[in-house]
Parts: structure tokens; sequence; C-alpha cells
């Protein structure tokens, strides 16, 4: 699977929940959706496991504290590894 389709289909999720301005593609993955309040802490939640089923995977504990789990590209960088183990 391509990091390019990832980042897609996160930014189709983030796109549904708010307006935001859009961003050139190439800060887009150094979006930082957590610290722009895109998401309210319940939908973080869900939007996790959104994440998790899409692809089939699971975040562990590692990931979700990783500051990396904050950015677009960060999030696609994790389920990229975490459908290659």
């Amino acid at each position: 699977m391509q990091k390019k389709y990832i980042i897609k289909y996160i930014l189709k999720i983030l796109k549904k929940k708010r307006n935001f301005k859009e961003i050139d593609n190439l800060q887009i993955e150094k979006f930082d959706y957590f610290d722009a309040k895109i998401l309210d802490s319940l939908e973080i939640l869900k939007f996790h496991m959104n994440l998790e089923k899409k692809f089939k995977i699971r975040f562990n504990s590692k990931d979700l504290t990783s500051k990396k789990i904050k950015t677009v590209g960060g999030i696609s960088d994790i389920i990229l590894k975490r459908l290659n183990i």
C-alpha cells in the first residue's frame, strides 16, 4: 500500500470533521491535526479506531504516545509500519 493513499484517506476523514484551510502538498505531511484542534478528544479516539478498521491494524501504546501520531505524515508512517509487520 502506498503512503499517498493513506494520506488521502486521512485527509478525507479530517475534512469531514472540520473545514480547514487547504495546505499545500509540501506541508501536508507536517500538518498537525492534533494541535490544530480538528478533532476533539472523543473524535480522536474514533479517528484512530476508524484507521485501525480501514487498514486492519492495531495501534499499540507506543504508537499512541508517539509524537508522530499527531501529524498526517507521522500517522501514515505508523500505519505503513503496522501493515508491514
